[in-house]
């Protein structure tokens, strides 16, 4: 069981279904994602109507790599208002392996 909030994962999803069927949300799995990122975006970019020229896919595609965001890991920083970054950023990675924590041997 994954706790989200304090619900298990079943609960979590079966609050979700009635919104899967709505014509406004799109569901992308994490993995899809990861395994053919340039499909998924270009899927994702339609169903938002953003229009990417051709020519900018290759910048979009280097940009959502993980390799790009390791590199400019200062742009993913946490930033609190009045407060200095935290020391951490949310690049780490590129895994769900963090919320294995979360995780409850039942």
């Amino acid at each position: 069981r994954f706790a989200a909030n304090g619900r298990d994962s079943a609960s979590f999803l079966q609050a979700w279904l009635p919104y899967l069927v709505s014509p406004n949300v799109f569901l992308l799995h994490y993995q899809d994602l990861k395994d053919d990122p340039a499909l998924w975006l270009r899927e994702l970019a339609q169903f938002l109507d953003v229009e990417v020229r051709a020519d900018a896919w290759p910048a979009v595609l280097r940009r959502v790599s993980l390799a790009w965001m390791k590199a400019h890991a200062d742009k993913f920083r946490y930033r609190v208002a009045g407060h200095a970054p935290l020391t951490t950023g949310i690049v780490r990675q590129g895994g769900v392996a963090g919320t294995r924590r979360s995780l409850v041997s039942d």
